[in-house]
């Protein structure tokens, strides 16, 4: 990323088409399996694989689990219902790890941000339907270009724009914090949808969503003012709800900075850097020992 790649890292593209160090198998195993489903969090090119939260919970599991990471750049929660029937079908695992960060939310519902290439959920009238996703053979056309993929992904060309047209003060965890929450009814619902159909969808798995902490929050020493921890208070209070397992990453980040002052993220990405991966990591280990089932 940036002008003359100032951040590098290495990937490796694995027999299923995922960002890992590990071909997948479909076949029995002896050990139990640990799937972690996310977006760009969770693909992590912004690491070098292997010192992602999925690589590093490897080494901290085995030989007792497997894991398997499954992360797309872009998708919401709706997709992350999606995958997880992919994941089902194929790997058949006994935990899934739903990471989830601000704007998976309002992003699942159609009505507000419209993402075809993505499963998305219409809300109308107090119902919730499903709209399955479609190609978009355009955008895979662009991507065999050099200077399509310069200007997007290295120049970061789209969100150049979209800043000169927002203003940036009303931002905060890559979300418009104001129109957030004049959707928060819609996105309750929907989100109450999808956590409770991965759940009827899973019956007899683990299931845990982890959400992120507003990092910048931490950084400015106002968590308690967050304009976005409500999204993780509604996320808590819905697992609490329906007997979900949940991991807040905001106790354990604020610490972390509190004590060591060390960032999370990149100065010109927001996704997580090194240090932020290994300490989620640390956090979902300590987090499945404690509560072993």
């Amino acid at each position: 990323m940036g002008k003359r790649g100032e951040i590098g890292a290495n990937w490796r593209t694995n027999n299923f088409g995922w960002n890992s160090m590990i071909d997948y198998s479909t076949e029995c195993s002896t050990r139990g399996l640990v799937s972690i489903i996310g977006d760009s969090y969770i693909r992590a090119l912004q690491v070098d694989v292997g010192k992602d939260i999925s690589s590093l919970l490897r080494q901290k599991v085995r030989p007792e689990y497997e894991v398997y990471s499954f992360g797309h750049d872009g998708a919401p929660l709706s997709q992350y219902l999606h995958v997880s029937r992919y994941v089902k079908e194929y790997f058949k695992p006994d935990i899934f790890v739903f990471v989830l960060i601000h704007n998976d939310f309002d992003e699942s519902i159609a009505n507000f941000v419209y993402k075809p290439f993505f499963l998305q959920l219409n809300i109308a009238d107090g119902r919730i339907e499903e709209i399955q996703p479609t190609a978009r053979p355009l955008y895979q056309f662009l991507t065999y270009s050099a200077t399509f993929q310069y200007l997007y992904s290295n120049l970061k060309f789209a969100s150049v724009y979209f800043n000169l047209i927002q203003d940036s003060s009303d931002f905060n965890a890559n979300v418009n914090v104001n129109t957030l929450s004049s959707r928060r009814d819609s996105i309750r619902q929907g989100a109450e949808y999808l956590l409770t159909k991965i759940q009827a969808e899973n019956l007899g798995k683990r299931t845990i969503f982890m959400m992120n902490a507003p990092v910048q929050d931490i950084y400015d020493g106002q968590v308690e003012t967050s304009s976005v921890m409500w999204v993780n208070k509604m996320i808590e209070g819905l697992c609490a709800k329906h007997s979900l397992e949940c991991i807040d990453l905001t106790t354990a980040f604020s610490n972390d900075y509190n004590a060591t002052a060390r960032r999370f993220d990149f100065p010109m990405d927001g996704h997580w850097n090194e240090h932020a991966h290994f300490l989620a990591s640390e956090v979902l280990h300590d987090y499945l020992n404690a509560t072993e089932q």
